[in-house]
């Protein structure tokens, strides 16, 4: 059995080593950081709600390593921030999968990076699926409720 869970855990820690090529931290707001998708090259995905300047925000993709950025567009119905780098970056574009063969209780991994720089990663499983969601003008094809 110990080969198993050594197994499953080396494939987890691959499964994170190659998202976290694709994960930055985003500094938008004095000192608060989340997490940012690599969507282009030149392009981070990221919470609207850390965002609270439009210009001179640090994206951090590395230890010690940071570009600037400035805000694109928001969506506050999905929490969606679009940043533009001052410059590319090496780094990979995240590769959207699919959502149709989702199921409750599959395993999922959340993948983030520090503020220093560094990869985090935390494990749960996905607690519930729903069909289209509404908010005020906003409309998701799918609701994905992680258990995070």
């Amino acid at each position: 059995m110990t080969g198993m869970w050594q197994q499953f855990s080396k494939e987890i820690s691959e499964v994170v080593d190659q998202a976290g090529k694709s994960i930055v931290a985003v500094d938008g707001r004095a000192g608060h950081t989340s997490s940012g998708i690599v969507w282009r090259r030149d392009s981070v995905l990221t919470a609207a709600h850390a965002i609270r300047q439009e210009i001179n925000i640090g994206v951090i993709f590395a230890a010690g390593r940071s570009v600037a950025a400035r805000l694109i567009g928001r969506d506050r119905g999905t929490d969606i921030a679009l940043l533009k780098l001052d410059q590319d970056i090496e780094m990979r574009p995240v590769q959207f999968g699919s959502t149709q063969s989702l199921a409750v209780g599959e395993f999922t991994v959340a993948v983030a990076r520090t503020r220093r720089g560094n990869i985090v990663a935390s494990a749960r499983i996905i607690s519930g699926l729903m069909g289209e969601w509404q908010m005020a003008r906003t409309r998701i094809d799918q609701f994905i409720r992680p258990d995070l």
